[in-house]
């Protein structure tokens, strides 16, 4: 028994020593920083293919890429290109540039070892020479690495000028490619990337899904300032600055909603010029969207001819959360052809990990010149501030104004939870008639009441109405608004 026990261990050992510098191509999604724009970068296998002995081929997941000409190119993958062959004896990794080249990577090779890592036109190829092994710190952990050099060489063997001598990979033993460069792009252009994070081993930047992206909590508070002018008419401008604090939410399997309380001072060029909003407002988030859960320029493509192109950036806004970029709109161009869009239409998104929606911007030139933005300019989730308030709370945002045009005074529910029969108290200038609405936490009305004058209290059977958050909300003929909350259990 003892000796089987040695043989497994014998050869588990060396499988784990086969792996050594192979865990390039993982399950799971690979980020990278590129050193030219700080954008993100990402590979993840969405099929594998089994080769002759244990040689695996990595199918990328599709990525559109500018190809120089009319179409934009969908075909040839990520930052890995859009496959890569692992050839296990050799311990060999194959990349395939846009024009079907091989980039080899001997993951196996000791120090001051050298092979043909690609080759050029004329005879002429690069060499990759390992030329160093030491521990190394990325992305917050430690690690052996490799220090892979390229030199561009002649049919002779002789040094010649390249853009890829400048290029230095890192391989860890464990984490797999540390500094690489853009498959996509090779040899005509050297794009260098770094690793950012990788799902498995988890490290780094993570997968931003639709779930992380809408991540909120009840006490979070969100500052916003927008505007939206209209080049035409002379007096078509309206500025804004908002507040939106959570005070509400209900997770589902495939959506959240949240019920925030809202504040919103509007400045404007025309009558009204100054308006003061203060109410509660119900958002409701898909998880499903597919541009929620895609990867940096992933093709999405669908039967619509509109569609976005993702583009994650590691910012340095937002204390360094990872921002999803919507931009720009693509259309077809013909058949299997796809262009940028937006001519006279410009068009973009930010989605933020944990922040939402943080920046829209808007600009139509085509038959009537509107320009229209919002962005998140501060936020205050637990712990965490970021960015500069625009006021200290809502009162001071609108407070004083928002009371002087309402005309109710008081709203009062009891009991709150309820659960057969709702009291509504109300403190209201007799001379004004009201209407009284209650809607569910998905927005979907659930009665409408009219107030007579004199009237002041409000009795509702809601035995029949399901468990959950509902929302009461009074708008008076000053333009004065009331919302509250109450809980059916």
């Amino acid at each position: 028994m003892k000796r089987v026990s040695v043989i497994i261990m014998i050869l588990f050992a060396q499988y784990l020593a086969g792996q050594n510098y192979q865990n390039i191509c993982t399950p799971g999604v690979t980020f990278f920083k590129s050193g030219i724009d700080g954008k993100l970068h990402a590979f993840r296998p969405d099929s594998l293919v089994a080769q002759s002995g244990q040689d695996t081929l990595f199918i990328s997941y599709m990525a559109i890429r500018y190809s120089g000409g009319p179409c934009l190119d969908t075909t040839n993958g990520s930052v890995f290109g859009k496959k890569v062959l692992h050839r296990f004896v050799q311990g060999q990794f194959m990349f395939f540039n846009h024009s079907g080249d091989t980039i080899i990577i001997q993951t196996q090779a000791g120090l001051n070892h050298s092979w043909t890592m690609m080759h050029l036109q004329s005879g002429n190829y690069l060499e990759a020479k390992v030329t160093g092994i030491a521990t190394e710190s990325f992305v917050g952990v430690s690690d052996q690495v490799k220090t892979i050099s390229c030199q561009a060489k002649n049919s002779t063997g002789g040094n010649i000028s390249h853009p890829f001598n400048y290029c230095v990979i890192k391989l860890s033993q464990h984490y797999g490619l540390v500094g690489f460069f853009d498959v996509f792009s090779s040899p005509e252009t050297l794009e260098p990337v770094t690793l950012s994070g990788k799902q498995s081993p988890a490290i780094g930047v993570q997968y931003a899904s639709a779930t992380s992206l809408f991540d909120f909590e009840i006490g979070d508070e969100f500052h916003y300032s927008g505007f939206i002018k209209n080049y035409i008419l002379t007096g078509g401008l309206t500025e804004w600055t908002e507040i939106k604090t959570i005070i509400g939410k209900t997770l589902y399997i495939d959506s959240a909603v949240y019920i925030s309380e809202r504040c919103r001072r509007e400045t404007r060029t025309e009558n009204p010029f100054y308006i003061s909003i203060h109410d509660t407002v119900i958002d409701k988030y898909i998880f499903t969207d597919p541009f929620y859960s895609s990867l940096p320029d992933e093709f999405l493509h669908n039967q619509s001819v509109w569609y976005g192109i993702p583009s994650c950036e590691a910012l340095d806004g937002f204390n360094g959360r990872n921002v999803k970029v919507l931009w720009p709109w693509a259309i077809a161009g013909g058949p299997n052809c796809w262009t940028f869009g937006g001519d006279g239409d410009l068009y973009t998104e930010n989605y933020t990990d944990g922040l939402g929606k943080t920046y829209f911007h808007h600009k139509m030139t085509v038959q009537m010149y509107t320009e229209e933005q919002n962005e998140l300019v501060y936020f205050h989730k637990g712990n965490e501030i970021w960015g500069t308030p625009v006021a200290t709370d809502c009162n001071t945002l609108v407070g004083l104004e928002h009371q002087a045009t309402s005309s109710l005074t008081h709203l009062g529910i009891a009991p709150n939870p309820a659960k057969s029969y709702l009291t509504i108290d109300l403190a209201i200038e007799s001379v004004l008639i009201r209407e009284l609405k209650i809607y569910d936490i998905l927005g979907k009305q659930m009665a409408v009441i009219a107030i007579s004058p004199l009237e002041n209290q409000i009795n509702l059977n809601v035995f029949s109405w399901p468990r959950g958050v509902y929302v009461i909300k009074i708008d008076d003929i000053k333009n004065g608004t009331m919302t509250k909350l109450f809980v059916l259990n």
